[in-house]
């Protein structure tokens, strides 16, 4: 190969080389151009996401949706403008157009675990349970330490009437979520539920522990502890609640304190209390009746007295009134009265046997035992089971 053959290789391999270069160049530049553009689109997609989900936290609805139309014009594909538009709609209770968001937000994310979570609370505002259960558990699934998830899941599985799944998985994971409330508000729930205050009174006290500020926790075990039997241990939370500055005017708190007062022994207390409510509140008749019960109990007998009086005058139909009325009349020896507002009562309660034992109790000793024995019986007619009658009963037989 001679020597202008030889350079007019190499010529063209250069030539070639340039054209080679020139075309991978424009390929790069278009490259470029497309990663530039979506670059833009995801950061101004993500600041205008951000400035909406403040406007939603600011419950600023109508700014949130004007703000997320403007980034769906940007990035109409990007589930998670679908997401916060289901919340909006969810919010304003449009639960159609909610249902239409969070399903695109599925389909363009599945593992959008905040697009299960929401719409299995569509699922559950309709009360189709089964579907919402499915959402929640695939919330869970996807993000384990999210307690709201596992107790939404819990939720569900409750309306099923499935309390000992809810349970199980509960127990399992309170290890996890050591410091989490919910968790062992939820458990106590569940034996709320079953009527098991024992075990409820447990974990309601271990959630008090997790969140010692949390009043409603404290107000939720002092209503359990009541309803366990445990009524001393609730006077020391009701008597916290009660002198709380959030909560001292919170004149139910002092009525379920007056009444665990009256029946721990602690009537002066008690009375204290229901004076205060009954000048609050006249024509309550329940605060007279617990009055007139806590005066009794202190030998008040004058204030009882005017306590079961506004009963009478209140709510002439309960029998309450006239019980304590007769008591207090049994007490001065006024036997006539006494038969007079224990006969009214009887009548007023005919399926309670106090009236009639207590009746029946003050004809004996006016010496009118056939008269007692007859009251006795009508006692154990109302209530068989009464050991009180039956034992006053054979008593007044004998004799």
């Amino acid at each position: 190969m001679n020597a202008w053959m030889q350079n007019a290789l190499k010529t063209a391999a250069a030539g070639l080389v340039v054209l080679g270069l020139s075309g991978c160049s424009t390929t790069t530049h278009a490259q470029d151009k497309e990663m530039v553009k979506t670059k833009y689109m995801n950061t101004r997609t993500s600041l205008l996401l951000d400035m909406a989900e403040r406007q939603f936290d600011s419950e600023d609805l109508e700014q949130a949706q004007r703000t997320l139309n403007d980034a769906m014009k940007i990035n109409p594909t990007d589930p998670r403008l679908a997401l916060l538009s289901g919340r909006i709609a969810l919010e304003r209770g449009r639960l159609e157009r909610a249902s239409h968001y969070f399903s695109l937000a599925i389909e363009g994310n599945e593992r959008l675990h905040g697009a299960h979570y929401f719409m299995g609370i569509v699922h559950q505002r309709w009360e189709q349970y089964e579907k919402a259960l499915v959402r929640y558990n695939t919330a869970y699934d996807l993000v384990k330490d999210r307690p709201g998830y596992l107790l939404a899941k819990v939720e569900m599985l409750i309306e099923l009437n499935r309390t000992d799944e809810a349970l199980k998985i509960l127990k399992d994971r309170m290890d996890y979520f050591d410091n989490n409330p919910g968790i062992r508000l939820a458990i106590a729930e569940i034996y709320v539920m079953r009527r098991e205050y024992g075990d409820a009174v447990r974990y309601y006290k271990q959630a008090a522990l997790l969140a010692p500020d949390d009043m409603t926790i404290l107000e939720e075990l002092a209503v359990i502890q009541i309803a366990a039997g445990q009524t001393k241990k609730a006077v020391r939370h009701l008597e916290r609640l009660t002198t709380n500055k959030e909560l001292k005017n919170r004149d139910d708190l002092k009525r379920m304190l007056a009444i665990a007062y009256l029946s721990t022994g602690r009537p002066f207390d008690a009375k204290k209390i229901f004076s205060d409510l009954t000048r609050k509140y006249p024509g309550n008749v329940e605060d007279w009746i617990k009055l007139a019960e806590a005066s009794w109990a202190i030998n008040d007998l004058n204030g009882a007295l005017r306590a079961a009086g506004r009963v009478r005058a209140t709510a002439p139909d309960r029998h309450e009134g006239y019980l304590i009325a007769g008591m207090v009349w049994h007490k001065r020896g006024r036997v006539e009265e006494t038969l007079r507002m224990y006969d009214t009562a009887s009548q007023l309660a005919p399926k309670h046997a106090e009236p009639v034992i207590l009746r029946g109790i003050t004809l004996e000793k006016a010496g009118r035992p056939a008269a007692a024995a007859a009251a006795y019986r009508e006692a154990l007619k109302r209530q068989p089971a009464d050991q009180r009658a039956q034992r006053l009963l054979a008593a007044v037989t004998k004799k």
